[in-house]
């Protein structure tokens, strides 16, 4: 038994760290597929650029040179490179492909190992068994299958199109009736010329079609859940009885994957797959491309599995192939012995062959020299104790020891590789950025045009802007005070009275009745006239509070005048905007034209802070007003208990409070109408610093050349139309050409 906790505890690190790095390679794929969108812009504003007669020779000839350059390769492959990382980093479990020649006991070690049996995985001494890929996962639970089903699309694509294209033959039909009733050529044709792999492709493509009843309803593209005791049908070739039978069904011809849960006796690592990789040494065509690429982003480690029987006891050039197709599934793992290891299947009797074999292996693959580019792992894949001891063990420690190496490897190799081509698109595009300015056609009439409408646009924004600040001026300062301000004060003022007069909102009786409670329970009013202040108090303040809505409602004016102002001068620029949403957009284009204007942009935004709220402004103005409420000030003689009544005792401390509660309410409504102007004030004072900031900054002339250039068309639409047509053009080009460069800059961080 696999018991070393040290090991499993290396692997969830492993995986833990794995998740870690998600983040960035998706941050660079991501990056990599708006460089690819970018590019094809650029590409077709080249292409649009081009047809113009005006295009100067020189520059024609530079934009030629640029498209001659095939960059769209290079970012598929560099985003192919990083989507192969990120499926490495995605998986949850560490993955052991098994891989071998057919009848070298391949199966035979899967099942050892997973605890599966013939039906889920099945074996075989004289033909190929395994027909589809199978993963095998070892979880804590019962064992399932779930079976991944090809599509009639996915089928053709990955079964007859290869076939087809070996042959020679037309595509495929795009329909499954059309593949149903396609004619093929005989495989049994006497034609010199044919091979016997020809013959053998020709003969698959027939029991595609012949035996197409009996898998055609499994064409779904979907997943299904298979009893575990009935799969091999799904993944295994018919036996050779069963293969002479033409009612036979074919089941596995419809299945892509199958997935196996099982729990692996022995083990106590959790997060273990095993990958079953057919196809080497197989007719079907693509079986050997599909099995590389199976390998490249599923699997950590490969087991090639050998056996030194049946006339298979020297290495054949079949293993070399076998070899160099793992290595290129290796692909950024720096050494050969990291990713395969070769498991010498030697049963009982077979010691002298095996050990044949053995040699040889060290003498052509290793140098002479023991496990050096590749781990022999000898044992008896029939013999659960023997297969965990030799095999598992060592292969899991070899995992938790180099596998955080591996990763490293392939990231900084699909980072590295790619960083070559950003180079490239950065010269190529600085280049043509280069030419462009060189060469491009000039502004001419509309350069000058627009210089004019960029001034005239200054000039008229100046002039509104003065009148508004001069009208906000003379608000400020007229005598007779904010009409508005005094009506929103005398309102307030009103409320107050209202619920003073009404015994505090209470009315008499029920006011009158907790007064008596009171001074019954206290002896004394004392308690009930410090209660009633406290609530007065605050009553005040809380209407005047509503002031805050009187203020929004003129900073809100203010906004409206000022983007009003400015949507009237800026063409369709700011659309069906108003108001402050129509200040906010206008900062954001500042901010993200082609050519920002930050000055103008911290100017709108400035404008947009304008606050103003009755706590934070008017409030110590107001809160001198209310010392007559402060419990702690002298209480009047209500005159003595004995000879009152407390019901009259009451009465008279109403009387009192409500004296007292009216005159703070008036001192609070004086105070503040003696601040009347101060919104006016300020509502001038920003419009003022306003129009100083977008006027007469020290980047002002230049900001409104900006503005003007980025949003010509905008601002003034139809004026430019036909002027110049190149410009615009050019500014495409020059435009996606830009977010290239910003792009292959993020790449480079």
């Amino acid at each position: 038994m696999i018991t070393s906790s040290g090991i499993s505890q290396r692997l969830e690190a492993i995986i833990a760290n794995r998740r870690d790095q998600l983040p960035l390679v998706d941050a660079r794929v991501e990056s990599w597929e708006r460089l690819a969108t970018q590019m094809t812009a650029l590409d077709r504003a080249l292409d649009e650029l081009l047809v113009l007669s005006s295009v100067p020779t020189e520059l024609g000839v530079g934009i030629r040179e640029f498209k001659s350059r095939d960059f769209g390769q290079g970012i598929a492959e560099a985003i192919a490179r990083l989507r192969v990382v990120r499926g490495r980093m995605a998986r949850e479990t560490i993955t052991i492909g098994v891989s071998g020649r057919a009848r070298v006991g391949k199966s035979t070690l899967l099942q050892t190992i997973s605890g599966l049996n013939d039906d889920q995985i099945p074996t075989g001494s004289n033909v190929p068994v395994t027909a589809v890929r199978s993963r095998v996962v070892h979880v804590q639970r019962p064992p399932r299958a779930l079976v991944s089903f090809h599509s009639y699309e996915t089928f053709r694509q990955t079964r007859l199109e290869p076939h087809h294209t070996a042959l020679g033959l037309p595509e495929p039909p795009t329909t499954l009736e059309g593949f149903r009733s396609l004619s093929y050529p005989s495989p049994d044709a006497e034609h010199r010329d044919t091979s016997d792999r020809d013959r053998g492709m020709l003969t698959r493509l027939h029991e595609f079609q012949n035996y197409l009843w009996s898998y055609e309803t499994d064409l779904t593209g979907a997943d299904r859940e298979i009893e575990i005791d009935d799969l091999r049908p799904y993944v295994a070739y018919p036996t050779a009885e069963q293969a002479r039978d033409t009612r036979f069904p074919r089941r596995h011809f419809a299945v892509r994957d199958v997935r196996l849960e099982s729990s692996f006796p022995h083990l106590e690592a959790e997060r273990l797959s095993l990958v079953d990789l057919p196809g080497l040494g197989e007719t079907i065509a693509g079986a050997e491309e599909h099995h590389v690429l199976g390998l490249a982003d599923e699997v950590d480690i490969v087991l090639y599995v050998k056996q030194p029987n049946q006339g298979m006891g020297f290495w054949m050039k079949e293993d070399d192939a076998a070899l160099a197709l793992l290595d290129r599934a290796r692909g950024a793992v720096n050494r050969r012995r990291d990713f395969v290891f070769i498991a010498s299947n030697e049963s009982v009797g077979q010691a002298e062959a095996g050990e044949a074999m053995r040699d040889q292996i060290r003498t052509l693959l290793n140098g002479g020299i023991e496990n050096q580019h590749y781990k022999v792992l000898r044992c008896d894949a029939s013999n659960v104790d023997n297969v965990y001891e030799n095999v598992l063990q060592p292969v899991l420690e070899h995992l938790a020891t180099r596998l955080g190496q591996m990763d490293s490897e392939v990231l900084q190799d699909a980072v590295e590789r790619s960083r070559s081509t950003s180079h490239l698109i950065e010269v190529a595009v600085g280049s043509l950025l280069a030419d462009l300015r060189r060469h491009a056609p000039q502004q001419g009439v509309a350069r000058e045009r627009l210089a004019q409408l960029s001034k005239r646009l200054r000039g008229d924004l100046a002039v509104a802007l003065d009148d508004l600040v001069r009208s906000l001026l003379r608000e400020a300062r007229v005598a007779e005070g904010d009409p508005s301000f005094e009506q929103a004060i005398n309102d307030a003022d009103k409320k107050i009275r209202e619920w003073i007069t009404n015994w505090f909102g209470q009315g008499r009786d029920e006011w009158v009745a907790r007064s008596v409670k009171s001074i019954a329970v206290h002896k004394a009013p004392d308690v009930i006239a410090t209660e009633q202040l406290n609530e007065a108090r605050v009553f005040i303040s809380e209407q005047f509070n509503e002031l805050d809505l009187h203020f929004e409602a003129q900073i809100a004016e203010l906004h409206s005048q000022v983007a009003g102002l400015l949507k009237a001068r800026l063409g369709g620029l700011l659309q069906d905007l108003h108001g402050r949403e129509a200040l906010e957009a206008l900062a954001e284009l500042l901010e993200q034209a082609s050519e920002p204007c930050p000055s103008m942009s911290r100017a709108v935004r400035n404008i947009l802070k304008l606050e103003l709220g009755y706590r934070s402004h008017f409030h110590p103005f107001v809160r001198a007003g209310l010392d007559s409420l402060d419990p702690s000030s002298p209480q009047e003689n209500l005159g003595a208990s004995a000879d009152v009544g407390r019901e009259e005792l009451a009465e008279r401390l109403y009387a009192l409070l409500e004296t007292r509660a009216s005159q703070a309410a008036w001192e609070a409504q004086k105070a503040l109408l003696r601040q009347e102007n101060t919104m006016a004030l300020a509502r001038h004072a920003a419009a003022e610093q306003f129009e100083d900031s977008l006027i007469r900054s020290e980047t002002s002339e230049v900001e409104f050349d900006r503005l003007s250039n980025s949003y010509r068309d905008e601002i003034w639409p139809g004026v430019f139309q036909g002027l110049h047509d190149e410009n615009a053009r050019v500014s495409r080009v020059r435009h996606h050409a830009r977010e290239a460069v910003e792009t292959v800059a993020e790449l480079g961080r």
